[in-house]
C-alpha cells in the first residue's frame, strides 16, 4: 500500500523535473499568457512520472522509496555541471 508521502513524491517529483528540463521550452509561452499557470495532457504526465520511475525506481518495484529517492539525490550532487567552481 502506497502512502500519502509515497504519493505525494510520484506526484511533485516528476513535476518539477518537468518544470526544471523544460523552462527554457515555456519561458516564451508564458511570456506570451503573461501567466506560468500550465494546463498538462494526461500523456505530458504519464510521460513525466515514466521518466522519474525510470531514474528514480532503483529496484523496478514501481513504488520511489526513500532510499531511492536519497541514493538518486546523493548521485545528483556527485554530478557538476560543466564549468562548476564549488562555489
Amino acid at each position: 500500500m502506497t502512502s500519502a508521502a509515497d504519493t505525494n513524491s510520484i506526484i511533485t517529483r516528476p513535476i518539477h523535473l518537468y518544470w526544471t528540463y523544460s523552462a527554457l521550452d515555456n519561458q516564451t509561452e508564458d511570456k506570451r499568457a503573461g501567466s506560468r499557470t500550465r494546463t498538462y495532457s494526461d500523456q505530458e504526465l504519464s510521460d513525466v512520472v515514466e521518466a522519474a520511475l525510470r531514474t528514480e525506481d532503483l529496484n523496478s518495484d514501481g513504488y520511489i522509496e526513500y532510499w531511492e529517492f536519497m541514493a538518486t539525490q546523493a548521485k545528483r550532487r556527485e554530478v557538476k555541471p560543466p564549468g562548476f567552481d564549488g562555489q
